[in-house]
């Protein structure tokens, strides 16, 4: 996965991982902020500072122990797996990173060479949603564990007048919200949206040039596209609708890029408008940066 924090990245990856799963496909998510706070604990938004090298290599650390993880995982036995990177990816550096490493795990297996990596960026560029998610992250988080369990909202506005039907109440909240909207900051002054520039830099060296694709999503809930400049349907009306259709076994791990494409588009081209939905503005939701390595 690709993408800021508060984009979505976790919740697209559980949904994808249903789906996937639901399609007789072994799938797991590796998500690097577990891997931090179980080596490290939780950290307040300095941490996240790229002017701190030791805080910068120790996140580089917990990245490739999380990738890891996840190729030991992918290569255990020879059955057919999806595996899914959840971290923000936010630096062609850290995408080089990432390649290197998995470039290095070739020794080890050859069927390595069938690997299908797939980058998933989400962009998201709706205060309303990007709000939201920030208070979903509060309340979920265990980077922010004393507000864990606390639903004292109400619909009143804070920061500048947003009102968006759920507002924090508390200075504890107010502290923690404003801690979250920092880290975001430390990633904004970084983070590098993928492109086809990159991806034809990253096709450079032992990975085969077919086995790196790229798909952007833009406003999660809206429409999505990737390189090559091609809009496609409503995601999230793509969701609701693939639940309600028997789901087909996918033959070999190598269509599971294809699997994932049809699990976003879903049945565009049956449906003109989301049912039940007409005249009602459809939501748009932010998603973020995923990478997904297939064996």
């Amino acid at each position: 996965m690709v993408g800021l924090p508060a984009r979505g990245k976790s919740y697209l990856s559980k949904q994808l991982t249903k789906y996937l799963r639901d399609h007789s496909l072994d799938t797991e998510i590796f998500n690097v902020g577990n891997t931090r706070r179980a080596e490290d604990g939780a950290h307040d938004a300095s941490f996240f500072s790229s002017s701190n090298m030791e805080n910068v290599r120790l996140r580089e650390k917990f990245a490739l122990d999380t990738l890891h993880e996840l190729l030991d995982w992918l290569y255990l036995d020879n059955n057919d797996k999806v595996g899914i990177f959840d971290a923000t990816n936010s630096t062609i550096i850290r995408r080089v990173t990432l390649l290197n490493s998995i470039n290095s795990f070739d020794s080890k297996s050859e069927s390595f060479k069938d690997t299908e990596i797939l980058f998933l960026e989400n962009i998201v560029d709706d205060e309303h949603i990007i709000h939201s998610n920030i208070i979903s992250k509060l309340m979920l988080s265990p980077d922010y564990n004393d507000l864990k369990g606390d639903t004292s909202y109400d619909s009143t506005s804070i920061q500048g007048g947003m009102q968006v039907g759920v507002d924090l109440l508390n200075p504890k909240q107010i502290e923690a919200y404003q801690d979250f909207q920092l880290r975001l900051e430390n990633y904004e002054k970084v983070y590098e949206t993928i492109d086809t520039e990159e991806l034809a830099i990253l096709k450079i060296g032992k990975l085969n040039n077919n086995n790196i694709k790229m798909i952007k999503l833009y406003n999660y809930g809206g429409t999505f596209m990737r390189p090559g400049n091609i809009s496609l349907y409503n995601v999230m009306t793509s969701m609701q609708l693939l639940q309600r259709k028997k789901p087909k076994q996918i033959s070999s791990t190598r269509d599971y890029v294809s699997k994932i494409l049809e699990f976003l588009l879903g049945y565009r081209y049956e449906y003109s408008t989301p049912p039940d939905t007409e005249g009602v503005e459809i939501k748009r939701n932010r998603i973020n940066y995923h990478t997904v390595l297939c064996k």
